[in-house]
């Protein structure tokens, strides 16, 4: 038995630029997912601030691709290059 949530993040990962739009997938990437909650992580406070004001959307196009796996978006802000 594999730890939760993995195989959701994997979709997620898959399907991301359906799920936030190409331009905000080039800056973000979901990071995990535990207890329903995915973590985002971002490039830059900008895209954080964009994450955050989308979430509800984030949320509903990514139960979409994972079912109630996702009930809500937190956002931390990494650097990658």
């Amino acid at each position: 038995m594999g730890r939760p949530g993995v195989a959701q993040l994997a979709a997620l990962s898959a399907h991301w630029s359906q799920v936030v739009g190409v331009e905000l997938a080039s800056h973000t990437s979901p990071a995990s997912l535990r207890d329903g909650v995915l973590a985002v992580s971002v490039d830059h406070p900008a895209w954080a601030a964009e994450v955050r004001l989308l979430a509800a959307e984030v949320v509903k196009r990514s139960q979409i691709v994972v079912g109630d796996a996702v009930e809500a978006v937190t956002v931390r802000v990494s650097r990658w290059e």
